[in-house]
């Protein structure tokens, strides 16, 4: 085993070019990216890195995070939930590099088993030619598989779905054949490779490739090429590629090809006693920015005026090579034609976003107009979350809805300690024809240290409205911060360019009574410095019951779920899924807002900044997901209580495993 190790630490540094008796230069990672960065529930994404002085790289979360190359590319396998991957790189010397991440948003109902067939989806190796007594590092991956297991190798079996393993000391030219398994041991595919080593003998076999060759070796995506070989004392031949496989072919013959992406085929050829003689390469570089052009043939909505209540039909359809596509103000990705419909408390604008293939996208809009309703009834005020901004200042945020066109409105805070409201801000005039208003006022002269509760208050000619209490805790002072605004689902910025961008998008604009609802919080940071110190919270109403998130601590008494993001890198960007219901005490007609809200510190000035985003939903008659849990009388039966849930869900499992045990029984 000793002897394994020094030889494979041997071919690793013969490999990639390292002197570990060599002082190395400054380990840094250059670039680490994935690609795609949006896969469904169960899919795969493949995460590629570069560093620069680095032996070699760690990324995880992974099953075997450690010793990768200091440059490369592997799979994730598959995702189950929204991940942030991080890659670090390190020298034999025990310094570590700078630290990137980037994340890749899952997609899809998590409630589900995926169904995806097991199949290997790439085999490669970082040299496919070596001096004899030299090492290459292998590289696999596959979806829907349980293991993998490698042939020729000391540890041949039980590998993970995805990763990298250093072949050791190489002597001749030898195949490398993968073979991905099934959870329940059914092999779900092979691919196969093969290293050379130069001045090898090929064993004594006298079967040898004379040429292999394309006859374009650079194609546009949609073209084909002729690939030709001719071959001396060989009985067959075989292709193989990440693209197509081709079997027991003719020693001197052509094939046609037509990758959709850069491929590798390595042609085998074997002699009449099937031993492998000769191998041979051919690479044909696709360009696929040609053909992955997407367009956007129509977006609509029927009708485009409507009543304050009523709903209207967004539509479209898209051509040539689209992804997906997104729709403002709706978490989620969509197919490239469809339809979606939308309730609108006021005159709304949609934006259509396809993504193409090559990166690119293109958008249209369309604007669904409403008008407004004098329902003569009592406003409605909504309180969301307050900004600490010193040790003796805060902003106070709310929401006012009118629910009239005529007269006048105005709104204020309340404010005050242990649950009292001694104390009210200045009233502000809320401007006729306004379907939702969002106000502040900022606190000044405030105890470090203490607990405040507030609500927000409305009134007009038909009522006073109070909102839901709140609460914030005053801390140590420190500098003045940038103070900024909002608008629905994205943060502006009011005094200074905004560093962090910051969203909050649910997949419906309306839901019913015991109707579930999902939000996706996406955060990113727009600026070129470090934002330090950031958390996040998010706060849902009292109209909506918090099931389950992707990340974050839940205070049921608060309402608030906590984030600790630390700090957060320029362009990095994370996701947050929450899925919650709409609980019995909603009022329907009424808007229930949902808030999140980002503190950190400006590493640059050192100040507290902070951004604040919101979405408004309403409480309707229908469920326009039809999953509505009373839509289908199922409202006191599902529960609504934590315990109750996971309860729910553990009798689930038990009933799936016990289906799978009838299901093998049958097999057996």
């Amino acid at each position: 085993m000793n002897k394994f190790i020094i030889t494979a630490l041997a071919a690793l540094t013969l490999t990639f070019g390292v002197s570990i008796s060599h002082a190395q230069a400054a380990c840094t990672l250059t670039r680490f990216s994935a690609s795609p960065t949006s896969v469904g529930y169960g899919g795969s994404s493949t995460v590629t890195w570069a560093t620069s002085g680095c032996d070699t790289v760690s990324i995880t979360p992974a099953q075997y995070p450690d010793n990768r190359p200091p440059s490369g590319s592997t799979g994730t396998g598959p995702l189950t939930q929204t991940t942030t991957f991080t890659a670090i790189g390190h020298t034999y010397s025990g310094s570590v590099s700078n630290a990137l991440s980037v994340t890749i948003t899952v997609t899809g109902n998590g409630g589900t088993t995926p169904t995806t067939s097991c199949k290997p989806l790439s085999f490669t190796a970082q040299e496919y030619t070596v001096q004899e007594g030299e090492g290459t590092v292998l590289h696999w991956d596959t979806q829907g598989c349980d293991h993998v297991a490698i042939h020729p190798a000391d540890y041949p079996g039980d590998r993970p779905p995805y990763g990298s393993i250093s072949t050791g000391a190489i002597l001749h030219t030898t195949e490398y054949t993968l073979t991905a398994y099934y959870a329940d041991g059914r092999i779900g595919g092979q691919r196969f490779l093969t290293i050379n080593v130069g001045g090898s003998n090929n064993n004594g076999n006298s079967c040898q490739i004379d040429s292999f060759t394309a006859d374009d070796t650079t194609l546009d995506e949609g073209d084909s090429t002729d690939l030709n070989w001719r071959t001396t004392g060989c009985d067959y031949v075989d292709i193989d590629s990440n693209d197509r496989d081709f079997n027991n072919l003719d020693t001197d013959d052509s094939v046609s090809v037509s990758p959709d992406s850069t491929t590798t085929y390595t042609l085998r050829a074997y002699d009449v006693n099937g031993n492998l003689g000769d191998t041979d390469t051919v690479r044909i570089n696709v360009d696929e920015q040609n053909n992955d052009q997407c367009y956007i043939d129509s977006f609509s909505a029927s009708p485009s005026n409507i009543s304050q209540g009523n709903s209207s039909t967004l539509r479209w359809n898209t051509s040539g090579d689209v992804d997906y596509v997104t729709i403002s103000n709706f978490s989620g990705n969509r197919s490239e034609d469809g339809s979606l419909s939308v309730s609108p408390y006021s005159t709304t604008s949609y934006t259509l976003r396809a993504y193409c293939n090559n990166g690119d996208s293109r958008t249209q809009s369309t604007t669904v107009y409403v008008n407004q309703v004098d329902q003569s009834s009592a406003p409605q005020a909504i309180t969301t979350i307050a900004n600490v901004l010193n040790g003796t200042q805060a902003r106070l945020n709310g929401i006012a809805i009118p629910h009239t066109t005529t007269g006048s409105t105005t709104a204020w805070f309340e404010w005050g300690v242990g649950g009292n409201y001694p104390n009210r801000t200045t009233s502000q005039n809320i401007s006729l024809g306004v379907n939702s208003y969002p106000y502040s006022d900022t606190l000044s002269g405030l105890t470090a240290g203490v607990t405040y509760t507030y609500r927000a208050v409305v009134q007009n000619q038909y009522g006073t409205a109070y909102g839901a209490p709140a609460s914030f805790r005053t801390s140590t002072p420190s500098p003045v911060p940038v103070v900024r605004n909002t608008v629905r689902n994205v943060v502006v910025a009011q005094s200074a360019a905004s560093l962090l961008e910051l969203r909050v998008e649910s997949n419906y604009d309306r839901m019913c009574v015991n109707g579930l609802i999902d939000y996706t919080i996406s955060y990113k940071n727009i600026s070129s410095q470090t934002l330090e110190n950031a958390v996040l919270q998010f706060t849902n109403p009292t109209e909506i019951t918090y099931l389950t998130a992707s990340r974050g601590n839940y205070d049921v008494v608060t309402r608030t779920m906590t984030i600790a993001l630390g700090n957060v890198a320029p362009n990095e960007q994370g996701f947050i899924t929450v899925h919650a219901r709409i609980n019995d005490t909603a009022v329907r007609g009424n808007l229930a807002v949902a808030t999140a809200s980002v503190v950190y510190t400006n590493s640059k000035t050192h100040a507290q900044e902070d951004a604040t985003a919101y979405s408004l939903i309403t409480v309707s008659n229908d469920c326009p997901n039809g999953l509505g849990a009373s839509t289908f009388g199922f409202g006191s039966f599902l529960p609504n209580t934590l315990l109750g849930w996971l309860l729910l869900i553990l009798v689930i499992l038990a009933l799936i495993v016990l289906a799978r045990q009838f299901q093998k029984k049958p097999s057996a």
